[in-house]
């Protein structure tokens, strides 16, 4: 097994790319990354990103982990078990600060067990979430007023505190207004009006065929109108007429609502996915 570390995310795509398409829905976060940090110049300052691959002695790519915002790790399926304690040791080397890692399970359940016996740390499961996958959109059965359109400038303030909100909501420390900024400055922040704003999502990791949608709130005065459902089904509808074959989504399986309501859309289960937290003192997983 050797471990390849990158000095950027062109290189790391020119080894890794075509595995991850093989399972392209799953490896969209780490896809989608990975091609906007290609396609443009890093900001003198800006955080070095951390892109690493597992190689078999055959030269193919078993695993993968990533590293885009300080203290966050990701990591691919792994397709050889092997991969695991070379690649935690990897990490751990690369980023000794992190305190978090989300994958799908039961691979990232056993790389949190193997970067916590490395670095010393606690790992304990944060989140249980599901990543949900859609080809054709199911328009919601009574349509709520308004319409999707993309956020302007003017929206920001209110954007700022409902992005607050949603980074409470997900127990994730947020940067609201740095999220906020760089979402309306490319475009991928979109909203629901209904004579004002009232629900937000964004638009992201656009990958060949693929696109994933986040970040979707409605403050709580404005729940029960259907605009989730609405704004999700508009913007999910507007990224297949692009040109992608298909959508994807991360759930919370604690919220049965949000769950409920993207497979009426036509979101379909594509795999678990679990978020890990480190902290200073050694134990080991005991995933639930």
């Amino acid at each position: 097994m050797r471990i390849h570390r990158f000095a950027s995310a062109a290189d790391f795509l020119a080894l890794a790319e075509s595995a991850l398409l093989a399972a392209e829905v799953e490896n969209n976060l780490i896809l989608g990354l990975a091609y906007a940090l290609a396609k443009r110049t890093p900001n003198a300052g800006e955080l070095t990103p951390y892109f690493a691959a597992a190689t078999d002695d055959a030269g193919r790519v078993v695993m993968c982990a990533f590293r885009t915002l300080p203290g966050k790790v990701g990591v691919t399926r792994a397709l050889r078990p092997e991969a695991l304690r070379p690649l935690a040791d990897d990490v751990w080397r690369a980023c000794p600060d992190a305190t978090s890692v989300i994958g799908p399970r039961p691979t990232v359940d056993t790389f949190a067990n193997e970067f916590a016996s490395v670095s010393r740390a606690v790992a304990a499961l944060h989140a249980n979430q599901r990543l949900y996958e859609l080809r054709a959109v199911v328009p919601p059965a009574q349509p709520a007023a308004g319409r999707l359109r993309v956020a302007r400038a003017e929206d920001a303030s209110r954007l700022v505190e409902w992005a607050t909100a949603f980074f409470a909501a997900i127990r994730e420390p947020g940067g609201a207004e740095g999220f906020v900024r760089s979402h309306l400055d490319d475009g991928s922040l979109v909203v629901w009006d209904d004579e004002g704003i009232v629900a937000m999502a964004a638009a992201a990791g656009r990958t060949t065929h693929a696109a994933r949608i986040g970040f979707v709130y409605t403050p709580p005065e404005r729940r029960g109108r259907g605009y989730a459902s609405a704004l999700v089904a508009a913007l999910s509808q507007r990224l297949l007429d692009e040109g992608r074959s298909r959508c994807c989504l991360y759930t919370d399986l604690a919220n049965p609502t949000s769950n409920a309501i993207y497979q009426r859309l036509g979101y379909t289960a594509l795999c678990d996915i679990g978020r890990y937290t480190f902290s200073s003192t050694r134990t080991s997983v005991n995933p639930s």
